[in-house]
């Protein structure tokens, strides 16, 4: 019974820092993001790789976690650090968008001085942050799986930008 309390707590937690998150990109991105997200045509890779990140929490419902609040802990601080870094990322590259088109110049400050593709390791950081937090090992399967879809998406972007 306890343990499925704080399962329950750590999932409501997730979806608070989740949310949160979801609040302050969109208060963070420029007006011209804004419209550039709204206006994106989802390919293919780009659903993929939205329901692989999804997948992650979901896979929860089937589990049965282990409850470590060390690991619980850590997770919360890899969710903070991944979305800080995807802030940085966003703030960084005033061409920020969420498909794969050519940029008209290269970034390379900001976060773009520390990785080539920062949005990409923010996102994976946080969804093995969600791993860790809501302990549950059957959400490693979504997680690999989209970060095959991460590398792959990003190794399509660095063919189309510019030298």
């Amino acid at each position: 019974q306890h343990r499925t309390e704080l399962h329950l707590m750590a999932f409501c937690f997730w979806l608070f820092l989740h949310v949160l998150t979801l609040w302050v990109m969109r208060r963070v991105m420029s007006p011209e993001q804004s419209r550039r997200y709204r206006a994106q045509h989802m390919r293919s890779s780009d659903v993929l790789s939205s329901w692989l990140y999804m997948a992650t929490p979901l896979s929860w419902l089937y589990s049965r976690p282990d409850s470590s609040p060390l690991l619980f802990g850590w997770g919360v601080l890899l969710y903070v650090l991944g979305a800080a870094l995807g802030f940085w990322a966003l703030l960084s590259n005033p061409h920020f968008r969420p498909d794969i088109v050519a940029p008209p110049e290269r970034i390379t400050t900001g976060a773009y001085g520390w990785f080539d593709h920062p949005g990409y390791v923010a996102f994976a950081a946080m969804n093995l942050a969600t791993v860790l937090m809501l302990q549950h090992w059957q959400g490693l399967a979504p997680f690999s799986l989209y970060v095959g879809v991460l590398v792959w998406r990003a190794r399509q972007e660095s063919k189309l930008l510019p030298n």
